[in-house]
């Protein structure tokens, strides 16, 4: 059974919020860097890097995250470009367990930012990991059993939901 927890026209609502919120807390930063979690992640930082462009004169870089989110191990952890020494918002579709998030932050702490945010769409209540996003969309209380998924196409969220 599926269910619609946002819609399209609500995912983008909270995309605009959450932009707002990573603009207040990076007001003083010449640049931001949004690192998005391929797939559903990078398509989310790519949507919040268009929001960012049109309310603030920074500079909004977007670089890919590629990991094996079910085995992060397995295989290497890859960005698409370098970071600079500047601020930094790890961007990704669902906060699961934490575990992905964890993993993805490896590599950044290696850029020696001066700063790194997490912003995900949905937030499950329950993760196995110390971590806690800063900027969420939507906070949902879940069971372990849940999933939760966000579904993209051709570069477009169309919309997320519970199964």
């Amino acid at each position: 059974m599926k269910i619609t927890l946002l819609t399209k026209q609500q995912i983008e609502k909270k995309i605009n919020r959450i932009a707002f919120q990573i603009l207040e807390q990076h007001i003083d930063a010449s640049a931001i860097a949004l690192v998005g979690i391929a797939d559903a992640g990078l398509v989310i930082a790519y949507k919040l890097a268009d929001v960012l462009k049109s309310i603030a004169d920074k500079e909004v870089q977007v670089i890919a995250l590629s990991m094996d989110k079910k085995n992060p191990l397995n295989k290497e952890i890859t960005l698409s470009a370098p970071i600079k020494n500047q601020s930094i918002v790890l961007v990704d579709d669902v906060c699961n367990s934490g575990k992905t998030l964890v993993y993805a932050l490896m590599p950044l702490l290696q850029a020696a930012p001066s700063a790194i945010k997490i912003a995900v769409l949905v937030e499950r209540k329950h993760t196995a990991f110390p971590i806690a996003p800063d900027f969420v969309g939507l906070s949902v209380a879940t069971t372990l059993q849940d999933h939760i998924i966000v579904e993209t196409s051709n570069n477009e969220l169309i919309q997320a939901y519970l199964q």
